[in-house]
């Protein structure tokens, strides 16, 4: 699967070829569902939904070219599952589920650190590990400095 690297996280609408349909969030609580309407008669084409409690995200989307065609398909993730939303024509969609090899592969693109660095997050990586490293340093002298100090007493 070939992905390319220009991608567009948590679109407010998508369109393949003429069919356009608005994307909308709702807050269910303990969970949170991703309603695609019809931009022509508002109806619900399809739905995605996904828990968000403590150890789970909200569910996202985010618009790939997996086949290299030119056109982006809507990759999803909840906490459950992940998938594309595939347009059937008529304005009809469709969730096709992946396989644990082919998320797998995907998983990495809404993790937290990969969205950091995808969106110009270097420089906060940068401090984070030189911070770390200034951290370890400071306690490496700490101790070194304590264990000269007690010998000096004696």
């Amino acid at each position: 699967m070939g992905l390319v690297a220009n991608s567009r996280r948590d679109p407010d609408t998508v369109s393949w070829g003429n069919a356009t349909f608005l994307v909308k969030r709702r807050d269910l609580g303990q969970a949170m569902a991703i309603d695609f309407l019809r931009r022509d008669d508002g109806n619900v084409a399809e739905s995605i939904a996904g828990r968000t409690d403590l150890v789970c995200e909200p569910p996202h989307l985010m618009l790939l070219d997996r086949d290299g065609d030119g056109e982006a398909e809507v990759y999803f993730t909840t906490c459950d599952e992940s998938g594309f939303v595939v347009h059937r024509g008529g304005g009809q969609l469709m969730v096709e589920q992946l396989g644990e090899p082919e998320a797998a592969r995907l998983r990495v693109l809404h993790s937290f650190w990969f969205r950091q660095l995808r969106d110009g997050g270097w420089p906060l990586l940068l401090l984070g590990g030189s911070s770390a490293l200034l951290g370890a340093v400071g306690l490496g002298l700490a101790a070194l400095s304590s264990r000269f100090v007690g010998r000096s007493a004696r």
